[in-house]
């Protein structure tokens, strides 16, 4: 049953689903990162001719997952990166061979173009050209939109699951049995795990800080009679202090827990905000570490009356200048839960037959 499961999961990641480009799925790395001290490789997409599909990934190097965009027709990009030396550069596409090569030295600009078309089978055919930096920046000047920042980093290997879904707007995943979510998944992450019991996903880039992580998960839980949203807000604040907050190295210096807004066939759903400070290295401000993490616990039940609760969390460590704050981390995991849909098993078959040539 898993085996078939996750055989559908994978074929219809390749779907597209529409999102509200407007909200704000966050930005990688750390909150203080000095960017000047980057290197810039700008990456536009404003071209006229370039009517095809919504995104193109830019890949660099070989075979190594190292994905430094996910370039958006009629935007412009400016991913500030740590990457230096030789690479090459290269669109997720049908002529993955046409690639360009980068010097990349730090604190300088570089300029690539990107223009896509769907051949006649439907496939995408994108190429990267670089363009010199007077015509780059006339472009920038007058394009009608802002640039926008990311980082190119290089994430943690995975299994085929990184493959599968890093840098596709949604991503499926098991709920149970006879259920998946499907979500849009906050910028930052990228999946590393996957399994029935515990999901994760992470960023972790030692060359941009040697103490700031994220991590994302799906979490499962054990308690099912839950009567109200009371009932979920009240289980919410005693299972999360006791199985992730208290005990560990971290103090609590506040917790907030809310009802929320729940998508279709979700009955209840709650979102906990809490922020800690490391309890065992407090002697140097400097050496503060600060937990920020917001958690949605949420209810169903399937077809067959079985109630589900599960959880989608967004965590951040670091020193006080590198964390995000509670409200942004708040925003970023309300845009991925503004995208979340629950699933069965009968209708995601359909899709995929409805999908097949």
């Amino acid at each position: 049953m898993m085996k078939s499961i996750i055989a559908v999961l994978i074929a219809v990641t390749l779907m597209p689903t529409k999102m509200d480009a407007q909200l704000n799925f966050g930005t990688r790395g750390p909150a203080n990162l000095d960017t000047s001290k980057l290197a810039h490789i700008y990456i536009l997409r404003d071209g006229k001719a370039d009517t095809t599909v919504d995104w193109v990934s830019v890949w660099t190097d070989d075979n190594l997952i190292k994905c430094i965009s996910k370039a958006y027709k009629n935007k412009i990009y400016r991913i500030n990166t740590k990457l230096t030396g030789r690479h090459f550069l290269r669109t997720f596409s049908e002529n993955p061979d046409d690639s360009i090569e980068l010097v990349i030295e730090p604190s300088k600009n570089y300029y690539l173009e990107i223009s896509a078309q769907s051949n006649d089978k439907g496939r995408i055919n994108a190429k990267l050209k670089i363009i010199d930096s007077a015509n780059a920046e006339e472009r920038i000047r007058n394009f009608n939109g802002k640039v926008i920042d990311s980082y190119g980093v290089i994430p943690l290997l995975g299994s085929i699951d990184l493959l599968a879904d890093v840098f596709k707007d949604t991503i499926n995943w098991i709920a149970n049995e006879n259920y998946i979510y499907r979500f849009r998944p906050i910028n930052s992450w990228e999946c590393i795990s996957r399994g029935t019991d515990f999901s994760l996903f992470c960023f972790f880039d030692y060359e941009s800080s040697g103490n700031f992580f994220e991590s994302g998960r799906i979490m499962y839980f054990k308690k099912h009679k839950l009567k109200s949203v009371e009932d979920l807000v009240y289980y919410t604040q005693e299972e999360l202090v006791e199985t992730h907050y208290e005990g560990n190295v971290f103090a609590t210096i506040k917790m907030t827990t809310k009802p929320i807004e729940t998508p279709e066939g979700i009955l209840y759903a709650c979102m906990n905000s809490y922020e800690g400070l490391n309890i065992h290295d407090t002697t140097e401000l400097k050496s503060q570490i600060y937990s920020r993490s917001v958690t949605i616990v949420f209810h169903w039940k399937d077809k067959n009356g079985k109630p589900v609760t599960a959880a989608l969390q967004n965590n951040e460590k670091g020193l006080q200048k590198e964390v995000h704050s509670i409200k942004e981390l708040e925003e970023e995991l309300l845009a991925c839960w503004s995208t979340f849909q629950l699933i069965s098993l009968d209708s995601l078959n359909a899709e995929v037959r409805k999908a097949a040539p």
